[in-house]
């Protein structure tokens, strides 16, 4: 399991930490890039973004304080849970060579997604909500 996380981010910003937040100071596309890794060995995950707008609004919310992704590490069910009503929430999930391995609009306060056929290992868990987005990794067992 990585104990280690960077992300680089495709403005010229490098985060670390597991999970992260970033606003964008301008509309285009971006390539961001995972380095997971431990003293053992290491991935990278790799995907691309697209900001459509960048402009403030009114109201802030806490993302990742809104959202618990459980359990973790999972075997057959992911589960997502929102304590806020939001709009538009999308999931992705990646797999560590950055390939989109399921999408889908988050309807619900708790939304179940079946993951029996995953293989074992590390993914990326994207959720994007009001133009902000929430990244977590998400261990298979």
């Amino acid at each position: 399991n990585a104990e280690n996380f960077t992300w680089n981010i495709g403005d010229n910003v490098t985060i670390y930490g597991q999970s992260i937040e970033h606003t964008f100071e301008d509309s285009g596309t971006y390539q961001i890039t995972l380095y997971a890794y431990n003293a053992d060995c290491a991935d990278t995950a790799e995907i691309t973004i697209t900001v459509r707008d960048t402009s403030t609004s009114v109201h802030t919310i806490d993302i990742e304080e809104s959202l618990d992704i459980f359990p973790n590490p999972a075997i057959d069910v992911l589960n997502i849970s929102m304590n806020k009503n939001f709009r538009n929430a999308v999931v992705e999930i990646y797999n560590m060579q950055g390939q989109k391995l399921y999408a889908e609009i988050l309807t619900k306060q708790l939304n179940s997604i079946e993951i029996d056929h995953f293989s074992k290992g590390i993914y990326l868990a994207r959720i994007m909500v009001d133009g902000k987005v929430y990244a977590k990794k998400v261990v298979k067992h």
